[in-house]
């Protein structure tokens, strides 16, 4: 009982950051499509990278 809520906890978090990876990464696209705003671009590219590394560095320390 204990390990099935252990992997709900899991897998919802899991899907909670597939979700704000995927929003992030429209935003980037719609900021992109806005016109020449590479400015706005590229700070969220950033983010976006920094965040996908965060999340990497979390899977090692869970697995």
């Amino acid at each position: 009982m204990n390990l099935i809520l252990i992997c709900l906890i899991f897998f919802f978090f899991f899907i909670l950051s597939c979700m704000y990876t995927f929003v992030t990464f429209l935003r980037i696209i719609l900021i992109n499509c806005q016109g020449p705003g590479l400015g706005k671009v590229f700070p969220n590219l950033l983010f976006y990278l920094f965040f996908f590394k965060k999340k990497k560095i979390l899977k090692n320390l869970i697995f």
